[in-house]
């Protein structure tokens, strides 16, 4: 989790690169992780911060993925499930392509309605 944290105040800091493979390197060590029993560890799922992160940067086709993965694990996650809906019209619909983050919202991947 610090690892994630980590790259995530990185990645607002500007080293957006370096955040995204922090996270990354998060998700993986994650991933190798064993839980026998009970709730998340996480309150938030980091394929999905991932994916905010990445569709943040401009990277929607990895953006899916990860939101992808999350939906895997959570398959009733309304956040991951928004992130893939927004990263899959963004690759799709080439008049929206150019929406930028809302740079007002402290949230990553948080869009405004001005965008649209």
């Amino acid at each position: 989790m610090a690892t994630a944290l980590d790259g995530t105040i990185r990645y607002h800091k500007g080293d957006r690169a370096g955040g995204i493979a922090r996270v990354r390197n998060a998700v993986s060590a994650a991933d190798h992780i064993e839980f026998e029993y009970g709730p998340p560890w996480s309150a938030k799922p980091l394929d999905e911060l991932l994916g905010e992160l990445l569709l943040a940067d401009g990277q929607r086709n990895e953006a899916a993925t990860a939101f992808e993965n999350t939906l895997a694990v959570y398959p009733n996650r309304r956040l991951a499930r928004e992130g893939w809906q927004l990263a899959d019209r963004l690759d799709r619909n080439p008049a929206i392509q150019q929406a930028r983050p809302d740079k007002n919202s402290s949230v990553p991947g948080r869009f405004s309605a001005s965008n649209w």
